[in-house]
């Protein structure tokens, strides 16, 4: 990463104030016995469910499950696996403590929410399926400083057929995406309007980094780009 200038700081600072900066949350953003969150979760999906995973494709961390049974058994393992891991409390303070009104998380777990509700701050909470439910997009207010969204692009662990855990669910994710069930009008509009992105734990290597940034370069919105590794 290279240095940010000063200059760049208070641009950002008042990109933040302006409520022209949106944060994006990846999969590096905690580590769990030195892997990545994310990697541990799937590493551990693996290890306890071979009978009904034929394939692990590590790299992009995704399973070929041996039947639709199986890959049902192994999403209502999700939910179990983050209610017994841990937070790093002091990121998720750090993020609480910057007022952006819009952050947006490739993870499925509710971490940063609940730590929106444990200081206090009220916010709006929703996340991305391929099934409408209840993530309507008229039910998305407008975020703002006020009232922050937190929006999980991949989903929520507490609704099973919600989680991209195969090359299926980001077939049918990307479908519905760019259809006519797009992300809710509200956060595409957020994204318009924003001058700053954050990218706070994300490998610049991985599919889903090059997607945002694809998705980024083709809204024409890239002015600044600030990748952060080590929160």
């Amino acid at each position: 990463m290279q240095n940010i200038s000063a200059a760049d700081w208070l641009d950002i600072l008042d990109d933040i104030k302006d409520q022209k900066a949106v944060l994006l949350i990846g999969p590096e953003i905690m580590q769990v016995n030195g892997q990545p969150l994310n990697r541990h979760l799937r590493d551990t999906l693996y290890e306890r469910n071979r009978d009904d995973i034929a394939y692990y494709y590590e790299r992009d961390g995704f399973f070929l499950f041996s039947s639709p049974e199986g890959k049902v058994r192994v999403a209502r393992q999700v939910k179990r696996f983050y209610r017994d891991i841990t937070p790093d409390e002091s990121i998720l303070q750090r993020i609480v403590q910057i007022p952006f009104h819009v952050v947006v998380s490739l993870n499925p777990d509710t971490f940063v929410s609940e730590a929106f509700y444990q200081h206090g701050v009220k916010h709006r909470f929703h996340y991305f399926q391929h099934r409408h439910r209840d993530n309507e997009n008229d039910e998305i207010e407008k975020p703002s400083k006020a009232l922050p969204l937190i929006y999980n692009l991949f989903g929520s662990k507490d609704q099973d057929d919600s989680l991209v855990l195969d090359y299926d669910d980001v077939y049918k994710m990307l479908q519905s995406a760019l259809g006519t069930s797009s992300l809710p009008n509200k956060l595409l509009r957020a994204f318009r309007e924003a001058s700053t992105y954050i990218f706070l734990g994300f490998q610049f290597d991985k599919w889903y980094s090059q997607l945002l940034l694809k998705f980024l370069s083709d809204e024409g919105r890239i002015e600044k780009r600030i990748s952060i590794n080590n929160p």
